[in-house]
């Protein structure tokens, strides 16, 4: 059915409110189709919420000397997002010619800014990632997916972690952006040689099916029919425990299963 790209940026951001800003801007390259589209949600908290969608052209966020910028028109916001931490670049699947999950963690932890027409002005702490998937997510070996990231007030500390379950599993864990061994990775504690992040004070931010993602891309779900995911995320308090010190954080995390 054709070479398979999708190409996907998530930003996201907490602030002192507790309000949660979720971006996306993704392109699919597959059977006939040629797709972008890009999204905005902040979670207010005690405000109303915020929601943008928007389907067609529009750059991709782009990262150079550590910052991050995205000024996407079609959802009348600008995000800078200046990394505090150097990027994490994994491959986290390989295929005979080139990766089949390529992973690139430019902006760990971050001091971002989100100024969106109709809302309040956000400044807190945030993250950023690209992801290039080659292979269809029906031909990955992964039956549950957890992935995370917390940090300090000030991005100055933060953990990243990743744990596939099922065929091939896999677990990575990144503290201040570098690999640690020994990871552990459960639904309200995350730990490694050394340290243990327990996470308390979950909200939920969306749970969300493949219907009400590819429902909305012409096309898509005529392709993929028996596709079945689910993917619950969450903001969460969290307290690092390392070298004897214990420190406060927020953390936003996400369960995804696939069947």
């Amino acid at each position: 059915m054709g070479r398979f790209e999708l190409t996907k940026w998530y930003i996201d951001c907490v602030d002192p409110d507790g309000r949660v800003a979720i971006a996306y801007w993704a392109s699919l390259t597959w059977a006939g189709l040629a797709v972008t589209w890009q999204s905005l949600a902040i979670d207010g908290g005690d405000v109303p919420a915020l929601q943008r969608s928007a389907a067609g052209g529009g750059a991709a966020p782009v990262v150079a000397g550590g910052t991050l910028t995205w000024q996407p028109d079609a959802l009348e916001c600008v995000i800078v997002a200046e990394s505090r931490q150097p990027a994490i670049d994994v491959p986290l699947l390989a295929d005979e010619e080139a990766p089949a999950i390529e992973w690139r963690c430019g902006v760990p932890a971050a001091a971002v800014t989100i100024d969106a027409k109709g809302a309040a002005p956000m400044r807190g702490t945030g993250y950023a990632e690209r992801l290039v998937l080659r292979r269809p997510p029906w031909r990955l070996p992964i039956r549950e997916l957890r992935w995370g990231r917390w940090m300090t007030a000030d991005a100055t500390r933060s953990l990243v972690w990743i744990d596939w379950r099922g065929e091939a599993p896999r677990t990575w864990l990144f503290v201040d952006g570098k690999a640690l061994e020994g990871a552990s990775i459960e639904d309200g504690l995350v730990r490694g040689d050394g340290v243990a992040l327990a996470l308390d004070c979950r909200r939920t931010l969306k749970t969300r099916a493949f219907a009400d993602v590819g429902g909305s891309i012409p096309g898509l779900a005529a392709l993929v029919p028996a596709l079945r995911w689910r993917d619950t995320r969450w903001v969460s308090g969290g307290c690092l425990e390392a070298a004897d010190a214990a420190i406060d954080g927020a953390a936003i995390h996400e369960l995804v299963v696939f069947g």
